[in-house]
């Protein structure tokens, strides 16, 4: 009987074993799916991150050719309005040349005037110091007219005189 317990226990063992190492079979599977689900889950994570880190790459890379582009556009916007300012200047400054020029020629003008004026008020006083000379040259003239055809009139008395006496 003693065997028979012994062999029953055996067989329980065994039936024990196998039901454990069936567990532990199921169990290592079990953890082998999980570490297969784990690397699995671990590869995709990875592809997303490098799927993730090539968009931001590209992202970075387009937006890095933007602003190289608005610097460029920038660049060009300042060239263009330091020229235009360069052309406002020259402008300022010829119109400011200019302006000197005109005050200048003003200058001149009004010295032509003033000094046109006082010509103009010694040829009057020349004018009249000469309507002067000529109206007394006039009375001296007509004194010695009259003067002289008294003489040719006393002459001629004086020959008629004398012709009646040869």
């Amino acid at each position: 009987e003693l065997e028979a317990v012994q062999g029953e226990l055996a067989a329980e063992r065994l039936n024990r074993g196998n039901e454990t190492e069936g567990a532990h079979n199921a169990a290592v599977e079990a953890a082998q799916r999980e570490v297969q689900d784990l690397r699995d889950t671990h590869a995709r994570a990875l592809q997303d991150l490098s799927s993730a880190y090539e968009k931001k790459t590209k992202e970075a890379s387009e937006y890095t050719t933007h602003l190289e582009a608005e610097i460029a556009e920038g660049t060009n916007l300042t060239a263009t309005l330091q020229q235009e300012y360069d052309a406002i200047d020259a402008e300022r400054v010829s119109a400011v040349v200019g302006l000197e020029a005109a005050e200048a020629r003003v200058r001149e003008l009004e010295t032509f005037r003033r000094l046109s004026a006082e010509a103009q008020q010694q040829m009057e006083a020349q004018i009249e110091s000469a309507t002067s000379d000529s109206d007394r040259f006039q009375s001296e003239l007509l004194e010695a007219k009259g003067w002289l055809a008294e003489e040719v009139e006393q002459r001629d008395l004086k020959e008629g005189a004398r012709t009646e006496d040869v």
